[in-house]
C-alpha cells in the first residue's frame, strides 16, 4: 500500500493505493500529480486514485521542507527508495 498525502494550508487530501501493489524489493513506476486542489496517484500500470484537499485554498507555498520517501509523521525513519526522473 503506498498512502500520499498533502495539505494546502486549509484541509489535507489523503491518496491510498490498495494493499499488494508496492512490493518490497521490487521497482515501481509511482506518478503523483496536484493541479490546484486536485491530485492522483498511480502505481505502475494500476488503476489512478484521484483526491482533493478540502479547503479553500489552491496553491502549494511551501517555506519549510519536503519530504519524499518518509515514513509516519513525526517519525525520523525513511523508505529506502530510489527516485529518478523526478520534477517538482
Amino acid at each position: 500500500m503506498l498512502l500520499r498525502r498533502y495539505d494546502l494550508g486549509s484541509g489535507r487530501a489523503v491518496l491510498t493505493t490498495g494493499r499488494g501493489l508496492v512490493r518490497a524489493g521490487r521497482l515501481h513506476r509511482v506518478v503523483a500529480t496536484v493541479d490546484g486542489r486536485n491530485g492522483t496517484l498511480t502505481v505502475d500500470d494500476g488503476a489512478t486514485v484521484y483526491g482533493s484537499a478540502s479547503g479553500t485554498l489552491s496553491s502549494l507555498n511551501v517555506q519549510s521542507t519536503i519530504n519524499i520517501g518518509r515514513l509516519p509523521a513525526g517519525s525520523n525513519v525513511y523508505a529506502r527508495t530510489c527516485l529518478s526522473r523526478t520534477s517538482v
